[in-house]
């Protein structure tokens, strides 16, 4: 991995304490494409492109292609193909989502992070942006290792899993549980996820992952 190289000044008769910091700096990866392979062994490929804030501004597949639109790093937008999703805010909290010409409030509760949209889905999120429990779903995660879009800063990402229908697919921590689901996950190198395996294949069967450095 790739580290700041640090300059130290030698001082005569002055020595660096043990408690100094080398500032390493990590690298960020960011997934390129996801290859889903289903209980008949079918396969889709996912892309995606970013612009030069590393905001993903793009995800296609063959026949699908879908743009993301940004404001004051918050997802406004969401079109293409099917999609026609814009979304208002206070602060950085979601109040309204807007698909085509009909708007649909959505209410926020602090004291539980939750999301109430209209026509009754809940969403909960973990204080790192990702679903804890969907309309009685329960997600889980293991923080300790990186998922696919552990290197995004924008906010508000769970709305990519929810309205393009990625159920586990992209998550700040590696996911281990959806639903009743347990996750299989393997790792790469640089700790990220790289594939992901659903024992019984109900949603699909895997998800591999490959990364960019940008």
């Amino acid at each position: 991995m790739k580290k700041l190289i640090l300059l130290f000044a030698a001082l005569s008769l002055l020595s660096c304490s043990d408690d100094d910091s080398d500032n390493r700096k990590e690298d960020k990866y960011y997934v390129d494409e996801i290859t889903i392979t289903s209980d008949n062994n079918a396969t889709q490929i996912l892309d995606f492109s970013y612009n030069d804030k590393q905001q993903i501004v793009n995800i296609s597949t063959p026949g699908i292609s879908i743009t993301i639109g940004y404001e004051d790093n918050r997802i406004k937008t969401i079109t293409g193909s099917s999609y026609d999703y814009s979304f208002t805010y206070n602060g950085d909290k979601l109040t309204d989502i807007k698909q085509g010409d009909t708007s649909n409030d959505v209410v926020y509760d602090s004291s539980q992070n939750k999301y109430t949209f209209s026509g009754g889905m809940e969403i909960t999120l973990d204080e790192y942006g990702d679903i804890l429990n969907m309309n009685g779903n329960e997600f889980s995660y293991d923080i300790s290792k990186k998922g696919s879009i552990a290197s995004l800063t924008t906010q508000n990402n769970f709305l990519l899993s929810v309205l393009l229908n990625l159920p586990g697919l992209l998550s700040s921590h590696a996911i281990t549980k959806m639903g009743s689901i347990d996750v299989v996950n393997e790792y790469n190198s640089n700790g990220y996820v790289s594939k992901i395996t659903l024992p019984d294949g109900q949603l699909y069967k895997t998800a591999a992952y490959t990364y960019i450095k940008l």
